[in-house]
């Protein structure tokens, strides 16, 4: 089947309102969920002397006010695209001052354009209405990305030297002659803020470098910042160039973003979104946006991709274009999980050795879901270790994975038959929640010897002795448990793997509602979903027998009881209907709620009972794969099958 490139265009809001570096761009914001959008700048936090927002924050400049805050991403929206609904006047001067300010500046940001050419500029608010009105429509913005007004620099200067004047003064009124004042008065030790200029030039740094009037290490391939005494510029990770701190950030945001169809969902080079060009190469699907390819190359390298069918990328292929700067590193991939790297010894980034097979070990491994998820990514497994012992569940695996080899009790691995095991690359576990969850009244806790919480120190004491058995190789880990324990547990667990959990509920990726907790030192999980797989919405529907129907869109978390297939707060309805009458979830339902094969757990005549209760023990296998996935970039994938296809050309999307 041919396989045609595919440009993909993101939703507006996530184009404008992912981090995107140095990226301005008009805005209105809401400081809380319930006032009203106030409009304003998207802008660095070095362009207001601030720290670098939060993954999931922006900083904005506010008009009228004259300030800059630091603001959720979903509480932004497009300033043109929304105006008609979103900002309406009477709400006091300052607020009339701020939006006649935006619109003075979205006039000279389309300076020259079709919305201004051939028109004077507007001189009272009621002319400044009159042509957003014709000119902002609700479909799409019209305003350009990356660049700030003139207004809006002066504002953001002034800020600046405010901040470096303040930082310079001293609270001391005493006489300047006294000794001990004159101590006091000498200068901090602390780091002075330093006026950076505003909006750097990607294609005026790029040409310096063809004039080899810069070396290309010294610029920011994603903004165009300039290496500076003050300011320091990183090695891109994957590409021969710069990144600049603020843009190092995004790329570490979304090095490992997903989307929907399986493809990176931001710029490879800059992390940003917009049009992307999608690499052809199997088992690839990294994305560069059209401004990298023209400001780091030409018009002519964006044409001669789109021209080209299949098309594989830089990182897959030497690049060909004469006057495009993007040249790949030789270890981009080990350069790349460095940027993840934390001061701590199970956050160590893994040696990768190019041609590697994955070799994993599952603790607490139920019914295989890791070994489901790590097929479904067509991972190469050079050896799968299960450890479980429970009957049916290690029925199910032998069934389907009669390669998976069974170790038993996990307390009965010793640190000699781990050795025995050789090179681990993958640890995943998720020890028994029913002790630790508060909706349990008879719940033993973390540390009662007879209770099950207290194997969480078995999965610590597993990775705590791989890492010392393979010195030179760290180990990538999951390890995953119940949303709903106490803050005290919550905190010990966390305590010991030496970092915060990531909340995921599989309501973003099935039909069913299941908020869990999830630690590990896999490259980007701790991001958030990406937008075009919140917008999935999968529901109950999706996967009921025809002729059954649903009654409500998500189930509630499926447990090892059977009334938690009843829906309701009193538990007292069923999920679905069937000929009028009410019907409980089939097996083979639940089976592909969960994201497994239909009749996997139709194993050894198991009743229903007993496949929901092994079923309710397990993950949600799009949840796991979703957080597994960055593993597809750094060990060796099996061959994709070749589809054999009749049908004609022309007909092929």
């Amino acid at each position: 089947m041919l396989k045609r490139r595919q440009v993909r265009k993101l939703s507006q809001k996530n184009q404008s309102w992912k981090k995107v570096g140095a990226r301005a761009g008009l805005c209105g914001g809401k400081l809380t969920a319930r006032c009203k959008p106030w409009p304003g700048v998207t802008i660095r936090g070095s362009d207001a002397a601030q720290v670098a927002a939060s993954s999931e924050n922006q900083w904005i400049f506010w008009y009228g006010e004259h300030k800059v805050s630091e603001v959720q991403l979903s509480r932004l929206q497009s300033f043109d695209s929304g105006f008609s609904k979103s900002f309406k006047l009477g709400s006091g001067n300052t607020y009339t001052k701020a939006v006649v300010e935006a619109l003075s500046d979205c006039w000279e940001l389309l300076a020259e354009t079709q919305a201004t050419k051939n028109q004077k500029l507007p001189e009272d608010i009621d002319q400044f209405l009159d042509w957003a009105r014709q000119h902002f429509t609700d479909e799409k913005s019209i305003l350009p990305e990356g660049r700030v007004s003139k207004f809006v620099s002066a504002k953001l200067a002034y800020i600046v030297e405010t901040i470096n004047n303040a930082e310079e003064s001293t609270d001391f009124e005493e006489d300047d002659d006294d000794e001990d004042f004159q101590k006091k008065k000498q200068p901090s030790k602390s780091k002075k803020v330093v006026h950076q200029p505003k909006q750097p030039s990607r294609d005026k740094a790029a040409a310096k470098v063809r004039a080899q009037d810069l070396e290309i290490e010294d610029i920011c391939l994603a903004c165009g910042f300039e290496k500076t005494p003050e300011s320091n510029i990183r090695p891109h990770p994957l590409f021969i160039g710069g990144l600049c701190d603020e843009c190092l950030e995004v790329i570490r945001s979304t090095a490992f973003s997903y989307g929907a169809d399986g493809c990176m969902s931001y710029c490879a080079i800059c992390g940003g979104g917009g049009s992307l060009l999608v690499c052809d190469k199997e088992n690839c699907g990294r994305t560069y946006c059209t401004d990298c390819l023209v400001e780091l190359g030409s018009d002519d390298v964006v044409t001669a991709v789109e021209e080209c069918d299949p098309w594989s990328c830089f990182l897959c292929e030497p690049a060909t274009f004469p006057d495009l700067l993007i040249k790949r590193r030789q270890d981009s991939q080990q350069r790349l999980l460095e940027i993840f790297q934390k001061p701590s010894i199970l956050h160590n980034v893994p040696k990768i050795t190019e041609g590697s097979k994955l070799r994993v070990l599952s603790l607490f491994d139920g019914i295989g879901t890791a070994k489901v998820v790590l097929e479904n990514l067509n991972l190469d497994i050079e050896a799968y270790y299960s450890v479980e012992i429970e009957d049916d569940a290690i029925q199910v695996v032998r069934r389907h994975h009669g390669d998976v080899h069974q170790l038993g009790d996990i307390r009965s691995l010793t640190e000699e038959k781990l050795a025995e095991l050789g090179r681990i690359d993958l640890l995943v576990g998720g020890s028994p929640c029913n002790d630790l969850a508060c909706v349990n009244p008879a719940r033993k806790g973390l540390y009662d010897a007879t209770g099950t919480g207290i194997l969480f120190f078995d999965f610590y004491r597993i990775l705590m002795t791989l890492m010392s058995i393979q010195p030179g190789h760290s180990v990538f880990w999951l390890f995953e448990n119940v949303v709903h324990m106490n803050k005290e547990t919550k905190a010990t667990i966390s305590r010991f793997l030496e970092c915060e959990p990531v909340k995921l509920d599989a309501g973003y990726f099935s039909a069913q509602s299941r908020n869990r907790y999830f630690w590990g030192n896999i490259p980007g999980m701790y991001e958030p979903v990406a937008e075009d797989i919140k917008a999935l919405r999968i529901t109950l529907q999706d996967v009921l027998s025809e002729g059954r129907e649903a009654v409500v869109p998500k189930i509630r978390t499926v447990t090892t009881r059977g009334a938690s297939l009843l829906q309701g707060r009193n538990e007292d309805t069923h999920a679905v209907v069937m000929n009028g009458q009410s019907d409980k979830l089939w097996p083979t339902e639940l089976e592909k709620v969960f994201g497994f094969p239909e009749h996997y757990t139709d194993v050894g005549n198991l009743a229903p009972g007993k496949r929901q209760k092994l079923l309710g023990r397990s993950w949600c296998v799009p949840v796991v794969e979703h957080l597994l996935k960055p593993l597809t970039k750094l060990f060796v994938m099996k061959p994709l099958p070749k589809i054999q296809c009749s049908c004609h050309k022309n007909n092929i999307q």
